[in-house]
C-alpha cells in the first residue's frame, strides 16, 4: 500500500521486459482431472439424452392406445362424434356423403403414433449393434 503522493508505477505489460514469466502449463495430474471431468460430463449428457427420447417413446404409444381405445368404445356404442359435430356446427340437413369422420382420423392417428413408438425402441435397443 502506497503513501498517498507516491507514485505508483502500472502493471507490468504481458510482453517487454518487466513482463512477469509466463504461466507454466499444466502438469499432467490436472490435465488427467479434466479429462476425467470432460468424459464425465459427457456420459451424463448422453444418459439425459437417451432418458428424455425413452420418456418420449414411452408416452407416445400411451396416446395413441388412450385414442384407440375411445375410437373402440366410440364404435362399441355407436357413438358418431359426426352427429356431434353436425348438431353444433352444421345447419339440420348435413351432407352425409364426404362429411368427416373425426372417428377414423383419431383411429389413424393412434396407429401412427403407435408405430412411430415401435420404431423408436427399436432404435433404441438395436440402433448401436
Amino acid at each position: 500500500m502506497s503513501q498517498p503522493g507516491t507514485p505508483v508505477p502500472p502493471p507490468p505489460f504481458a510482453r517487454g521486459p518487466g513482463a512477469p514469466p509466463p504461466v507454466p502449463p499444466a502438469d499432467p495430474w490436472t490435465r488427467e482431472i479434466f479429462r476425467t471431468q470432460i468424459v464425465r460430463l459427457i456420459g451424463a449428457a448422453s444418459g439425459v439424452a437417451l432418458a428424455v427420447f425413452a420418456i418420449v417413446t414411452f408416452w407416445i404409444p400411451v396416446v395413441g392406445l388412450v385414442i384407440s381405445l375411445t375410437i373402440v368404445i366410440l364404435r362399441r356404442y355407436q357413438i358418431r362424434l359426426r352427429d356431434y359435430y353436425a348438431a353444433y356446427f352444421l345447419p339440420y340437413e348435413y351432407p352425409e356423403q364426404g362429411a368427416l369422420d373425426v372417428g377414423y382420423v383419431l383411429g389413424l392417428v393412434g396407429v401412427g403414433l403407435s408405430g412411430l413408438a415401435s420404431a423408436g425402441w427399436l432404435i433404441i435397443f438395436f440402433g448401436n449393434l
